[in-house]
This record gives C-alpha cells, sequence and structure tokens, in this order.
C-alpha cells in the first residue's frame, strides 16, 4: 500500500524500440524498491537482449532494489526458443520475482 509507480518509457527509432538503462538509474529515488521489468512487452514487441538484461541486474544489485520480472510473453518470441531471461544470468542471491501465467503459454 502507498506505491507510487514512476513509468520509465522506451526509445523508439527506426530499428524498433530499445530501453535506456540510464533512464531507469535516474529515475530511481530513496524510495525505490523495485524495478518492474516487462519482456518480451505487450503491445510492443520489445524484448530485452542479455546485454540489458545484465545492466538492469547490475543496476538492481548496486542499488539493492527488488526485480520484479513480467516474462509472461516469454515463449511468444520470434526467434529460436524463448526470450532471454534474468533466470539465464541471476544467481541464487538475486532478489528476482517472476510473474508469469498459464493462459498466455
Amino acid at each position: 500500500a502507498g506505491a507510487v509507480p514512476v513509468p520509465v518509457t522506451l526509445d523508439q527509432s527506426g530499428n524498433g524500440w530499445s530501453c535506456d538503462v540510464d533512464k531507469i538509474a535516474a529515475a530511481i529515488t530513496p524510495r525505490t524498491k523495485a524495478l518492474f521489468i516487462n519482456t518480451p512487452s505487450n503491445p510492443t514487441g520489445w524484448t530485452a537482449d542479455k546485454e540489458t538484461l545484465q545492466a538492469i541486474l547490475d543496476l538492481a544489485r548496486t542499488k539493492k532494489l527488488w526485480i520484479i520480472a513480467d516474462e509472461i510473453y516469454a515463449l511468444f518470441h520470434y526467434g529460436h526458443g524463448r526470450a532471454p531471461s534474468f533466470l539465464d544470468i541471476a544467481t541464487a542471491e538475486d532478489r528476482i520475482l517472476f510473474v508469469n501465467s498459464f493462459s498466455k503459454n
């Protein structure tokens, strides 16, 4: 109760959508407790690559923040297999809550 979301928008260019991790860092305040990351994103289709996920995870580690990883659309990836995931790079000490759904998979 009392949480206030602070949106950080994706950047759009001729090459599609991208996430500027510096914009996420700039939005963090002493009251920030978690980062909510939605990838693959609906409706944009943006999917974080492993390097972006690592940069977000490094930021969360430095700031001692939770990551709420909404990976509901991970199997709707236009590549081989599933989309990149924090599961690929996280350690047991990382604070990550994964969100998924039976109805989307």
